[in-house]
């Protein structure tokens, strides 16, 4: 039999051809050494045609020990201990009342949180005491009366009335002269651009006074100087078609 085989094969063939019928049967794999390339294409081939199918899968091993359990690892550092806020009362810092913080221990972290003021209504009757309140006129030609009225009524009248040139000077009546005279000015301090005037009085600023006539200009005294609670009014002499022309600001205050 084997000499049929040998004669078939040759020596190598024979080597080849055994080689592959046990990797056929045994399902193994072998490294066939001495072997040249076409001749381990050859084992490969006749061991795929010669070998059987694959068996069904084996039944699952035992499951393996459990793995050691890992080293717990070190707890971190505590954080320091926070400080609370003490809340106090107020005292005078706070004159509509309210309440003090700080941190506990700390002295200088101290604050006073205020209430805020009452607000108010935005409405008022009548000028408060020690308010001011502004406007301004005008006169030209045959006006000789020159009305002011007051925004916020007063509680009571002014008691007087002056009148500042554009020097700044105020005109007084001075009995000696008979007459009237520009004098330093000692109640009405501020000007025409920042009216001012003292408590219980108007003071009427002059920016232009323009006065072609010796008679021209205000008459401090006299029937036509009015004085109300929610306005005054005021004489100026003047001479008919002569372009005479004054201008300015008032101010008054309430007493």
């Amino acid at each position: 039999m084997f000499s049929r085989i040998q004669s078939k094969f040759g020596t190598a063939g024979l080597v080849v051809a055994i080689v592959a019928l046990v990797v056929a049967l045994t399902g193994a794999a072998f490294a066939a050494t001495g072997l040249n390339s076409k001749q381990k294409k050859e084992v490969t081939k006749i061991a795929k045609k010669y070998a059987g199918k694959q068996g069904p899968a084996g039944a699952q091993g035992p499951a393996g020990p459990a793995g050691k359990d890992g080293t717990n690892g070190t707890n971190g550092t505590d954080g320091t201990d926070g400080k609370s806020v003490v809340v106090g009362t107020a005292g005078a810092e706070c004159p509509a009342g309210g309440a003090t913080v700080q941190v506990a221990g700390e002295a200088s972290t101290k604050k006073a949180v205020c209430n805020g003021e009452d607000g108010e209504t935005g409405f008022t009757e009548t000028l408060p005491s020690g308010e001011t309140e502004t406007g301004a006129w005008a006169v030209y030609n045959t006006t000789t009366v020159v009305p002011l009225s007051f925004n916020i009524p007063l509680e009571a009248a002014p008691t007087a009335v002056r009148y500042m040139n554009p020097s700044g000077e105020e005109k007084v009546f001075n009995p000696a002269l008979p007459g009237f005279e520009f004098v330093a000015a000692t109640h009405c301090t501020g000007d025409f651009e920042n009216p001012t005037a003292p408590a219980g009085e108007v003071c009427v600023y002059a920016e232009v006074e323009e006065q072609p006539a010796p008679t021209f200009g205000f008459v401090p005294i006299g029937a036509k100087l009015k004085k109300y609670e929610t306005g005054v009014t005021f004489q100026f002499s003047v001479e008919k078609d002569l372009g005479q022309t004054a201008l300015g600001t008032w101010a008054v205050t309430a007493p």
